[in-house]
């Protein structure tokens, strides 16, 4: 994990959590350092504050994505930090290419809620707290009724297919509008399920699909599918065990 944060209260706050979840971390004071430790580092996840001198978390987010592109590194998940809790702000953070949003002051909560979209199962002592699915949203809709998750989840998985053929026809075609209906549509039902980080995947293509970036949304279908794949094995299990 590297941390790029120049308030030195706000980075004990965040290594505490960090290490209380079992998960080491560098420390970045500002973008320019953060760039530098991307090149040279092998980081699973970067928490970026938006508001740092010289370079800030915005400008660095847009700088390790073009390091990206140039030397065909894989995509780097970057979660903003900011004290900032507008809407447009988590827009803006979307469009610099990070993907994902905390505001300060986080709770550990909110933290598990947002690197369990974005780490795989191995990446700490307590891993198994980042699952694909959002337990919550599993248990609540299996609290309305026993079997409604398994009904939803089947759902899903029958559609899922097509979604992603879809997905790839528009993305061959450069077809803006179809990407974005069908990256909301994902997304809507992701949500339902519980699929927290394809929920956050497919608004970030929606937002490289409006604006145009097709490099941005070719990556983000690519990274959809995976996910996609990895989500239907989780909702295969969950329906299993209801069965």
């Amino acid at each position: 994990m590297l941390i790029a944060e120049d308030n030195p209260v706000n980075v004990e706050v965040a290594r505490e959590h960090l290490g209380q979840l079992g998960l080491t971390c560098d420390v970045a004071q500002n973008g320019a350092e953060a760039i530098h430790l991307v090149k040279r580092g092998d980081y699973q996840l970067v928490l970026m504050d938006c508001q740092m001198p010289d370079v800030d978390g915005l400008q660095a987010t847009r700088r390790i994505r073009a390091l990206e592109a140039r030397h065909g590194r894989p995509r780097l998940p970057i979660i903003a930090v900011t004290a900032n809790a507008y809407a447009a702000d988590r827009v803006a953070c979307l469009e610099a290419g990070m993907d994902d949003y905390l505001a300060k002051p986080f709770t550990e909560d909110a933290l598990v809620a947002s690197l369990s979209r974005w780490l795989q199962p191995a990446a700490g002592a307590n891993a198994s707290r980042f699952g694909v699915l959002d337990a919550a949203r599993v248990a609540e809709l299996r609290a309305v009724k026993s079997t409604l998750y398994a009904r939803v989840g089947t759902a899903f998985l029958t559609q899922s297919p097509k979604l992603i053929a879809d997905l790839n026809e528009a993305a061959a075609a450069g077809n803006v509008a179809a990407l974005q209906m069908t990256a909301h549509s994902i997304k809507s039902s992701s949500a339902n399920v519980g699929a927290s980080r394809l929920v956050t995947l497919c608004a970030a293509l929606e937002v490289a699909a409006a604006q145009h970036r097709a490099d941005d949304a070719i990556t983000a279908v690519r990274d959809i599918a995976a996910e996609l794949r990895a989500v239907g094995h989780s909702i295969e299990d969950e329906v299993k065990r209801a069965s």
